[in-house]
């Protein structure tokens, strides 16, 4: 569905298909439109995220172009296992802030998720994403399916240590395991290299809810570390019924505006 609107390029094995010329025009291409969607990050910010050392360890890359070639959007993502327990591990994602509500995230995410959530099958896939985004919240928290709620919620509930075994292995691969709060999944100064964090004002949130939990909670340089359980079966039942009724012309088409997470 992605491919038919935009042109799109995806890599499926980031460290053996993207190439050293491939990773270079990277650089090039997508700084400006990372600075663009999270409009207080320096260039250096999103060259430490593009280097040999990271990209090596993403699995899926998703660039995403309009009709002109040029790059509006991208997603990319790693996994991991703890404990048997297989994690998609959402890395960044952003859409250009002209194209946002085109439902560029969500299709792009789904490119990223689907087949891994296949390849989890029939075992739970455990979604992970550091995030400082509300909206990135609600936009899990809306397709979570899971008999397990995902983590954390802002009612406060306890946090099993399989999660917290989870959300401490993504920690770690940022080198920020000792900034993770276990009784909380928050991450204290994660951005502490972006001065002023990710934004010039966290975006908003329609879910009120979350939008508070995230605003009392957090400062410009904090982050949640979100793990939330999927079941591969109701997922992917989830997922037909949605492609049947998107076909009868049954969904609404809307899409958030300001979806992203780094």
């Amino acid at each position: 569905m992605l491919r038919s609107r935009f042109p799109t390029l995806i890599w499926d094995n980031v460290p053996e298909q993207m190439t050293p010329a491939a990773r270079v025009w990277l650089r090039n291409c997508l700084v400006p439109l990372a600075q663009r969607v999270f409009d207080r990050t320096s260039q250096r910010f999103w060259l430490e995220w593009l280097s040999d050392t990271s990209l090596n360890k993403l699995k899926r890359f998703v660039l995403v172009f309009d009709n002109a070639g040029q790059p509006i959007g991208w997603a990319a993502a790693g996994a991991f296992e703890v404990g048997g327990r297989r994690c998609f591990y959402g890395s960044s994602a952003g859409v250009d802030p002209v194209w946002q509500g085109a439902g560029i995230t969500s299709a792009a995410a789904r490119h990223l998720f689907l087949p891994a959530l296949g390849a989890a099958a029939p075992r739970p896939l455990y979604a992970v994403v550091r995030t400082g985004n509300p909206l990135v919240y609600s936009a899990w928290q809306a397709g979570h399916v899971g008999r397990q709620p995902l983590y954390p919620n802002p009612d406060g509930r306890r946090i099993p240590q399989p999660i917290v075994d989870i959300a401490t292995e993504a920690a770690n691969r940022y080198a920020q395991g000792a900034r993770l709060d276990p009784a909380t999944l928050i991450m204290r100064d994660c951005y502490s290299r972006e001065a002023a964090g990710l934004w010039s004002k966290r975006p908003a949130c329609d879910n009120d809810a979350v939008g508070r939990w995230f605003n009392d909670n957090l400062n410009a340089r904090d982050a949640v570390m979100l793990v939330a359980p999927f079941d591969p079966a109701a997922t992917f039942a989830r997922e037909s019924m949605r492609a049947v009724q998107k076909r009868l012309g049954l969904t609404t088409g809307r899409s958030s505006r300001r979806v992203r997470a780094a």
